[in-house]
């Protein structure tokens, strides 16, 4: 079944995998209680922001790219990103079955950057 909705209640209550599109791209697929969670694009933080009853003071800021290291690759996280036509934007899984719209990051050492592999 596929569920079209704004209502992220909604998707808490019925639905196992997430799929989060802004401007229509796809920003971050995982599955329901990883997503809701630990959000990884700014995006999808914005929305659980809003989300009325939501503790925010949970949830990462929402403003800022995040970098984060997955194995050997360095990544960025960015709303700029998605309308971007960037070579190398896309799709990458950060843990098993969490996959976010994001860009390689060249020349930054795995000190500098969140380590999101181990979750």
């Amino acid at each position: 079944m596929l569920l079209i909705t704004h209502d992220l209640g909604v998707v808490a209550e019925v639905c196992q995998r997430v799929m989060v599109m802004f401007d229509g791209k796809i920003v971050e697929i995982a599955g329901v209680n990883d997503l809701f969670q630990q959000p990884i694009h700014p995006y999808t933080v914005r929305l659980l922001r809003a989300t009325p009853g939501r503790d925010a003071t949970t949830l990462p800021s929402s403003d800022e790219p995040v970098d984060l290291s997955v194995g050997d690759e360095r990544l960025r996280v960015s709303l700029d990103d998605v309308a971007s036509e960037e070579p190398g934007l896309g799709l990458r899984e950060v843990a098993p079955g969490h996959q976010v719209l994001c860009r390689p990051l060249v020349g930054v050492s795995a000190a500098s950057v969140q380590q999101v592999a181990s979750r």
